[in-house]
């Protein structure tokens, strides 16, 4: 599954789904559950590619989701 499907799939996953694509803005999704629950999202699949640091710097999902892209292809060169 790509990296962009992976994290769309898990704002839909929640328990109160919303209609979720790139343009969403992640304070709109990122209660403090699914806060929690987003970084154990990212801790099981991309804990050495990506830092809270980087995350906070995203403002919707498709920021977050190239964010991941670009870190996976990176550490996938080196």
């Amino acid at each position: 599954m790509a990296i962009s499907a992976s994290v769309l799939e898990f704002f839909r996953s929640r328990p109160n789904p919303i209609d979720v694509n790139d343009a969403t803005r992640l304070v709109d999704v990122l209660d403090s559950l699914a806060f929690l629950d987003f970084f154990l999202f990212l801790e099981q699949s991309f804990t050495d590619v990506v830092s809270l640091d980087d995350v906070a710097g995203c403002a919707t999902v498709g920021d977050l989701s190239g964010l991941l892209e670009r870190s996976v292809g990176t550490t996938a060169a080196r």
